[in-house]
């Protein structure tokens, strides 16, 4: 009987001693309930003493000994920081604490979580360094930090902790988005298992080594862009069998790209944009050649490089699957090969600012599935090939700036499928230069957006509006329907124009940037400058003033005087069916004055997914104000003691308030205008 005894005592022992209680995930649980904000704790309400742990919003048990081996937080707009108390989830298999707001550090006792193989944190506003003990977690398969502010012990120079080489069993490594920086961090040539590896908008610098492909073999996926990486591209890169994806776009790479990546079979995505690749001479483009046997390549962007001689045929032999490709702003030459019509997936084809010459072949009018086509700034000649009339889904066509005295929709006519088309024109009975408007005719619904674009605009008046002239509706030579629009020309361009004139031809760019005063004294959206650089609304939100949209004319973006509909400036409302309102005007204004302050577009490269334009300006707020401010501000003759990060500060907050997700949130456009009339009398009147 006692020897029965003992044994059931120890038994009960050993339950105790190893785990067979969820007392200590319990207690850990409400620990970490009790740091998350006082208006997040009705997601959590499930966690409380009257029910049962196992049933708790986010937590999975083991089956045998109903322990916490999973918590998944991602996604529940979270606030608070993360109590140290998480490391005693001994049991934890997966911790995801994604997409919420959640602050602080990662605490030192994550370390704990030895049996952890998935920890995902991204997208939240975490600082610090990361806990030096992670290496514990040994068995650690996937890590992802995306989006955070961590950056390491010191804060100018983020280190990444060396123990952190002894995770070898890593096999996705996401680390984009944050604040690290020094080189190449040695040890993670050691993670022999990365699959996944990103390293995206950081300040890494320093070169890769030679052996980087033989090191890290079984990468799928490597992201460097947005860094300050320099030297060649490493040639062992081909030794990578299995890449699929591979960036280092605007980095400050040198060197040619190695021939040896057409050996990349599986290579599908190749992003070498925005450096110093290339020597302005013939050869630099020889591995366009290699890149043929590169079947599944779908996107190739080499722009912005110092790419030289003439553009060789074997482009024309690239993948078929190619949807993407932008070899602009280079020093090529030669003229554009009739095998380009090979391409037949390409939705996509930049070859703008290079040295061209000859026409454009025929054969364009092969690729049926492009939508936008950009050749200007070369020097080609010749006639638009009719053919471009059959490539039925182009919507941006840009060739060259062109003149005529006046206007006439033959001009227009290969021009199909573009909404309309507009021109400096001369007026000879007035002597008078202005701009033209051709509505094409040939999109369904154009003839309505012109009779309603004139009846909206014909007793509307204001300073800031382009004024319209007047409207022209007759027939051409072959008895065509032809319609335009005269308006007074805004002779300083757009303000696109002046925001990145590195993307216009250099006869038209500005002479100078523009001054902060002048940005904040800028402030309609798609704005146009008069001789004052003073702004005039043009297009975008004018006919709106009177006219209902239906939801066809709003997705459809048939006309100009709809809402316009572009990418990352249309409120997020209009994407579910909403109705235009002076709150998604305000949204747009908002993404505009951000635009103006960073002169990053909505659309950037370093956008995607969920990293918009505004969440980058949130991160950055307010410690690294100065680091995404547009550059040409700091060289605006501003006095030396001017307190430039205080004035950002507030602008971006402005523009942040414009931008709020839910409409009713957002500033009313009067009280931006005020909270900015404000800032200008508190920076630049107040302080004359």
């Amino acid at each position: 009987m006692r020897l029965f005894l003992l044994f059931s005592f120890s038994a009960l022992v050993l339950h105790e001693a190893y785990g067979f209680t969820d007392e200590p995930d319990r207690k850990a649980l409400l620990d970490i309930k009790s740091q998350v904000s006082e208006e997040n704790q009705d997601v959590l309400s499930s966690w409380n003493n009257s029910s049962p742990l196992c049933n708790w919003k986010g937590v999975t048990c083991g089956l045998k000994h109903k322990r916490v081996t999973r918590l998944d937080l991602g996604g529940c707009q979270l606030r608070g920081t993360i109590s140290p108390s998480i490391g005693n989830l001994s049991f934890l298999i997966s911790l995801n604490l994604s997409d919420n707001s959640i602050g602080g550090t990662i605490p030192y006792e994550v370390g704990n979580l030895f049996r952890l193989n998935y920890l995902n944190m991204s997208f939240n506003i975490l600082g610090g360094e990361i806990p030096v003990n992670l290496f514990n977690c040994s068995r650690l398969l996937d890590l992802d930090l995306w989006h955070n502010h961590l950056e390491g012990g010191v804060p100018s120079e983020g280190k990444i902790p060396d123990d952190l080489a002894r995770l070898t069993q890593l096999v996705h490594l996401e680390l984009g988005v944050n604040k690290f920086s020094g080189g190449f961090p040695l040890f993670f040539y050691n993670f022999s298992s990365l699959e996944y590896l990103s390293m995206f908008g950081n300040v890494f610098s320093g070169s890769l080594k030679p052996d980087f492909g033989n090191l890290l073999p079984k990468l799928r996926l490597l992201y460097m862009g947005t860094n300050s990486f320099t030297g060649p591209i490493p040639t062992t890169l081909s030794n990578i069998s299995n890449l699929q994806k591979f960036g280092i776009e605007y980095n400050k790479m040198i060197g040619s790209i190695p021939s040896s990546l057409g050996k990349l079979k599986n290579l599908q995505r190749l992003l070498l944009n925005n450096n110093s690749l290339g020597s302005c001479s013939s050869g630099d483009l020889d591995f366009l050649k290699a890149l043929s046997n590169c079947t599944q390549l779908h996107t190739l962007l080499v722009n912005r490089n110092r790419f030289g001689g003439d553009l060789p045929t074997s482009i024309t032999n690239l993948s078929t699957n190619l949807w993407k490709l932008d070899l602009g702003t280079n020093f090529i030459s030669g003229t554009i090969p009739y095998g380009i019509g090979n391409l037949v997936s390409l939705q996509k084809l930049v070859l703008r600012e290079n040295l061209l010459t000859g026409p454009l072949p025929s054969s364009i009018g092969k690729l049926s599935r492009l939508v936008f086509l950009n050749l200007t700034s070369n020097r080609m000649s010749g006639e638009i090939p009719s053919s471009i009339g059959n490539i039925t889904g182009l919507e941006k066509l840009n060739f060259l700036t062109i003149v005529l005295k006046e206007p006439s929709s033959e001009s227009c006519s290969v021009q199909k499928h573009i909404i309309f088309v507009v021109f400096k024109a001369l007026l000879p009975t007035e002597n008078k230069v202005v701009a033209v408007k051709v509505i094409n005719l040939q999109r369904r619904g154009a003839m309505k957006s012109f009779l309603t674009e004139c009846e909206s605009l014909k007793d509307i008046w204001h300073r800031n509006l382009v004024k319209l002239l007047t409207a022209c509706s007759s027939t051409d030579l072959q008895g065509n329907d032809f319609r335009a629009l005269i308006y007074e020309l805004m002779p300083n361009g757009s303000l696109d124009m002046w925001l990145h004139p590195e993307e216009v031809e250099e006869i038209h760019r500005p002479s100078r940037p523009l001054t902060l005063f002048e940005r904040l004294n800028i402030s309609p959206s798609n704005v146009l400058l008069d001789k004052d650089l003073t702004g005039h609304v043009s297009e975008f939100g004018i006919a709106r003033l009177l006219m209902q949209l239906d939801q066809e004319s709003l997705f459809n973006q048939l006309s100009s005087a709809g809402v316009r509909g572009t990418i990352g400036y249309a409120a997020p409302e209009y994407g579910m069916g909403g109705q235009p309102s002076i709150y998604g005007d305000v949204y747009s204004f908002g993404v505009l004055l951000l635009e103006m302050f960073t002169e990053k577009r909505p659309t950037n490269d370093l956008f995607g997914g969920n990293v918009t334009l505004n969440c980058y300006i949130k991160l950055a707020l307010p410690e690294r104000v100065l680091d995404i401010a547009d550059n040409s501000i700091f060289n605006s003759g501003l006095r030396a003691c001017f307190p430039l990060d205080e004035c950002l500060i507030m602008v971006f907050k402005v523009g942040l308030r414009c931008c709020e997700e839910s409409p009713k949130n957002r500033l009313a456009t009067s009280e931006a205008r005020k909270e900015l009339i404000l800032i200008i009398e508190r920076f630049f009147i107040g302080r004359r």
